[in-house]
């Protein structure tokens, strides 16, 4: 996950990395809380849940596994793509302290609220929550961490901040480099990227490219796009 801010908005990056063997996400579409917040956010059909939402006040969550911790957790009661899901209505960044409850049986996570003005994360690592500070670009593999988070942050540091352009080929990856366990456009013999998604929020709208992989990233990837106006009065 990547993020950098400019004069009328800010904008995130994410690479979705998953196990082959799950079922393959459905892209973001337009869906509605029960206290009419609409948002955006992607599907994941296993948990009924999403890693990521974007919503009409202009806040986008998103959520990484935090797989090097183990914490206390034993069974899994509340998945984390539905606790995503139960954010859908805040506000502000600011307010995402005091959602993060009950989460006893939940698996390890670092989750990230952003906003127009602020940014806030926090790490549940199965016994209790700690407020981070995030700098991109945040990391999560299942795949010996310490390396691949290392070969991500020093591929990343050359990056000029708000060039969307060499975000986008961070996340993207270079047409002839080689995806690997250490690469954001992540390939491994269990898992692989998924989708890398686009997101940028202005005072008016939201709009989401969202880049879905086949599998073995055998053929180009397929776009889809979808945009969230900011009024109550309508939404395309």
């Amino acid at each position: 996950m990547t993020w950098w801010r400019e004069s009328e908005g800010y904008h995130v990056l994410f690479n979705r990395d998953e196990l082959k063997t799950r079922s393959e996400a459905l892209p973001p579409t337009l869906q509605t809380t029960e206290d009419s917040t609409r948002f955006l956010a992607p599907t994941d059909p296993d948990a009924g849940g999403t890693w990521m939402l974007s919503n009409h006040y202009g806040v986008t969550i998103a959520l990484l596994n935090l797989w090097h911790q183990q914490g206390g957790t034993t069974k899994q009661t509340l998945s984390r793509g539905q606790l995503v899901l139960s954010l859908a209505d805040l506000q502000s960044a600011k307010e995402l302290s005091s959602h993060l409850h009950s989460l006893q049986h939940t698996r390890p996570f670092t989750i990230v609220a952003l906003d127009h003005s602020c940014i806030r994360a926090y790490e549940w690592n199965g016994t209790e929550v700690t407020e981070v500070t995030p700098s991109p670009p945040l990391t999560s593999s299942s795949y010996r961490f310490q390396d691949v988070a290392k070969s991500r942050l020093r591929d990343y540091q050359p990056i000029t901040p708000n060039s969307a352009a060499e975000h986008w080929s961070y996340h993207r990856g270079r047409e002839d480099s080689t995806s690997s366990a250490y690469t954001v456009r992540m390939l491994r013999d269990d898992a692989q990227t998924w989708s890398t998604s686009r997101i940028s929020v202005s005072d008016q709208a939201t709009h989401w490219e969202y880049l879905r992989e086949f599998p073995e990233h055998s053929s180009a990837p397929e776009l889809h796009e979808i945009s969230l106006s900011h009024s109550l009065s309508h939404s395309h």
